[in-house]
């Protein structure tokens, strides 16, 4: 009898080994998929920021629930310096940055994949430490002002000493890359002078430090907002929308500027700033749009002679123009004596870049 059923013994045999590996490879592949599904990233884009005036647009997009009416999902990633920021987007923990046209430019020479998508608002102001009593640009000479080497800081420097006739060789400038900390240094009289952005320019001021130069007087665009070519791939609606609140955030800026509530939107930033209303910049922002021609052509020309580009390469197609629109023409438009200069400094050169080669 035994040697009867062993066929069937070994049939059934066989057949529980192989529901056993298939359940196996079911369980397998389960988790393989649970892995997959909680690796995948659910943001859609995730940006890089610091706390200042040219950055608030975002910020107030953020905390207004402009991101959400619009059905986006952005992230803002603050960082004190544009350094960190830089590192995080070439770690991948960010997709983009808010930062400056230099960065962009070398940035792309080092072959990082980026676009810029857009320019902004950011202005740089030149102070001085209140025991230093410095009252003009051409009295820097020598003297130590604190930046950030390599980025529009360090550009803007150049650009001031250029316009009083002195080299960058001629003013020391140490390396502070944290806003935080060259701010309170420049404070305690630790420098001659530093390089900011808005709401620290003012409260510099606020604490006695002069303000004696700046970049909008010279005519200079340096901001740039650039995203990993990758991550724009597939992700061109949230860029156009990431636009759209911005340039929403920036009509309820200016609203609140000619309300006069300038200090309201301070609250908005990350970071405490105890600044009194009267010592606030009045100026209206702009609406998202691209650089110019000028503006790369000149940071390729600075980075160039610096030895920091070391090949002569075609950045005509850093710029992205997809997503900028005319109909941003059809907004509001706000502007104050200081917009209106700003507006004839660039209205000899509006055409965004294009093919710029060397």
């Amino acid at each position: 009898m035994a040697i009867i059923f062993i066929p069937y013994m070994k049939k059934a045999l066989l057949y529980l080994l192989l529901f056993i590996n298939t359940a196996l490879i079911m369980i397998s592949c389960g988790s393989t998929s649970d892995k997959k599904s909680s690796d995948i990233d659910t943001t859609s884009l995730k940006i890089g920021v610091m706390p200042t005036m040219d950055c608030l647009p975002f910020y107030v997009a953020e905390k207004s629930g402009m991101f959400d009416s619009l059905k986006t999902d952005i992230t803002l990633k603050t960082f004190d310096s544009a350094m960190n920021c830089d590192t995080a987007l070439a770690g991948g923990s960010i997709d983009g940055a808010a930062s400056d046209m230099i960065k962009a430019v070398l940035l792309k020479q080092q072959g990082d994949s980026i676009k810029i998508v857009m320019g902004g608002d950011m202005e740089l102001y030149l102070l001085t430490a209140k025991s230093a009593r410095i009252r003009n640009a051409s009295s820097i000479k020598e003297k130590i002002v604190a930046i950030t080497r390599n980025s529009a800081v360090d550009f803007t420097a150049d650009k001031i000493l250029e316009s009083v006739k002195l080299g960058s060789e001629e003013l020391n400038k140490p390396q502070i890359n944290s806003l935080n900390i060259r701010t309170q240094m420049l404070c305690q009289n630790q420098y001659d002078g530093a390089l900011l952005p808005e709401p620290y320019a003012t409260l510099c001021e606020s604490k006695g430090c002069n303000r004696i130069a700046d970049s909008k007087s010279l005519g200079l665009e340096l901001s740039a907002l650039y995203i990993n070519e990758k991550k724009i791939k597939g992700h061109e609606e949230d860029i156009k929308k990431l636009i759209t609140a911005y340039n929403d955030a920036v009509e309820l800026i200016n609203k609140k500027i000619e309300e006069g509530k300038t200090n309201q939107l301070l609250s908005f930033l990350p970071e405490k700033f105890n600044i009194p209303d009267s010592l606030m910049q009045k100026d209206f922002m702009s609406y998202a749009s691209l650089p110019t021609d000028s503006a790369l052509t000149s940071a390729y020309d600075w980075l160039k002679e610096r030895e920091l580009i070391k090949n002569d390469k075609n950045f005509g197609d850093l710029i992205d123009s997809t997503f900028i629109k005319s109909d941003n023409k059809k907004r509001t438009i706000f502007k104050d004596k200081k917009e209106k200069q700003k507006s004839e400094i660039r209205q000899s050169d509006k055409k965004p870049a294009r093919n710029i080669k060397k």
